[in-house]
């Protein structure tokens, strides 16, 4: 299987790779993509920079240049109610910071999009099943291109999604 996994800063990739014994560095195009190999499995690693445009980028680039089955975007995040260091596995992802509703779609739905996307079922059943081992947390995430650090900015999405 080729899997792509997205980081958004370095120090987020220098620690999966960190993992590794020997690591591969392609340079193609524009960006630096790290592989390495786990058991049957090729794993493409690549520093997107932060935001959705930078991470989307990646993840089309990944597709057209190295075949991918599977793509994960991994990285350090803020939450609610978890304490640092939580493992969250994403079920389910919105965005927070897109508001069309003056056109009757649902808050944080982009037009003709699905107000949320769910996970990929296989995958997700493979991950929560290592995550339950592991202590992990699981549940809606919600993206967007801001630090939210105030409470004057997480109540609003907290209202939006109740169940994150």
């Amino acid at each position: 299987m080729n899997i792509g996994i997205i980081c958004a800063m370095d120090i987020e990739k220098d620690a999966f790779l960190s993992l590794f014994d020997h690591v591969d560095t392609i340079h193609k195009g524009p960006l630096t993509v790290y592989q390495v190999g786990h058991h049957q499995h090729h794993i493409y690693v690549v520093k997107s920079g932060i935001g959705k445009v930078n991470a989307a980028y990646v993840a089309g680039y990944f597709f057209e240049h190295f075949n991918i089955d599977a793509c994960l975007n991994t990285g350090i995040s803020g939450g609610i109610s978890v304490a640092l260091g939580d493992v969250i596995i994403g079920t389910e992802t919105a965005y927070f910071d897109v508001d069309v509703t003056a056109f009757s779609y649902a808050y944080g739905q982009v037009p003709e999009l699905p107000p949320s996307f769910k996970a990929d079922e296989r995958l997700l059943s493979k991950t929560l099943n290592l995550a339950a081992a592991n202590q992990c947390l699981s549940g809606v995430l919600t993206s967007g291109d801001q630090f939210v650090t105030s409470l004057k900015v997480l109540m609003p999405i907290m209202k939006a999604y109740p169940n994150i």
